[in-house]
């Protein structure tokens, strides 16, 4: 009366930015390369109950994103104002992101094979308020967050199946 399902990815990052000198300009990588690794790790698992309700929960963990700090340099002829890197990519490390995911369903037959399914889903169970994005621009704002994780949200749902 039961489901399990668990899963894991990770990837090594190995982007060199586009820049049609750089196969010239031994500085086209420096601080510019993101060779970072990210990871998604989920596990699942359902219960069918009595009474034909079956209740699901979902666990997600990603890893945050790699980030560098930058600033922001002017004054040259040419270029008068550019922004760099001024560390290599994978200084700034946003946390993981963690959340669970609920749902509890039940299936009515009305007639004929016809079925009306009742739902509930919880997004986001524990509420985390995880970091999603930040400032990485030097100065005032430096690393204040500008995105977090969406709050714990419910859903009811009916389906009508013919």
């Amino acid at each position: 009366g039961w489901q399990f399902m668990a899963s894991y990815s990770a990837t090594k990052k190995n982007i060199v930015p586009a820049n049609e000198n750089a196969n010239f300009d031994p500085n086209a990588e420096i601080n510019a390369t993101n060779r970072t690794w990210e990871y998604i790790g989920r596990i699942s698992g359902a219960y069918f109950f009595p009474y034909g309700v079956v209740g699901s929960v979902n666990f997600e963990n990603i890893s945050g994103d790699r980030l560098a700090p930058q600033g922001l340099f002017t004054g040259g002829r040419t270029i008068t104002s550019i922004v760099l890197n001024t560390a290599p990519i994978g200084t700034i490390k946003l946390p993981d992101t963690r959340h669970v995911d609920l749902r509890v369903e039940k299936a009515f037959t009305v007639f004929r094979g016809r079925k009306i399914s009742a739902r509930f889903n919880l997004y986001n169970a524990l509420n985390a308020n995880t970091i999603q994005a930040e400032t990485v621009r030097l100065g005032s704002n430096y690393l204040r967050p500008t995105s977090i994780l969406a709050p714990r949200i419910g859903e009811v749902s009916l389906s009508y199946t013919f």
